[in-house]
């Protein structure tokens, strides 16, 4: 993972901090398998087997932008994503915190 950033002062006092990051992932496997069993089920039922293919390479890309306030406020938006010839995933944020 490569993150890059910075950070940049405000008129108000304020202070921004943006930044971006990139990176992969190898997994040494490409496939997901688990005995399972049913909760519940009556005596004897036995177990499956289920399995789940996924990617043994994911790309992983995100950046956001955090803000702190001359007051200690700070606010944060941020973007996560992941991707792979079997996925994708997006996720976002937002945050707010207050000193106390």
């Amino acid at each position: 993972m490569l993150e890059i950033g910075g950070r940049r002062a405000l008129d108000n006092g304020a202070e921004m901090r943006p930044y971006a990051y990139a990176g992969v992932s190898f997994l040494s496997r490409d496939e997901f398998k688990v005995n399972t069993r049913l909760a519940g089920a009556p005596a004897g039922s036995g177990s499956f087997r289920t399995s789940l293919k996924t990617d043994n390479v994911i790309g992983r890309l995100g950046g956001g932008i955090q803000l702190f306030t001359a007051k200690g406020w700070s606010f944060k938006v941020e973007y996560d994503g992941e991707f792979g010839s079997n996925l994708q995933s997006h996720a976002g944020s937002l945050k707010a915190m207050m000193p106390f």
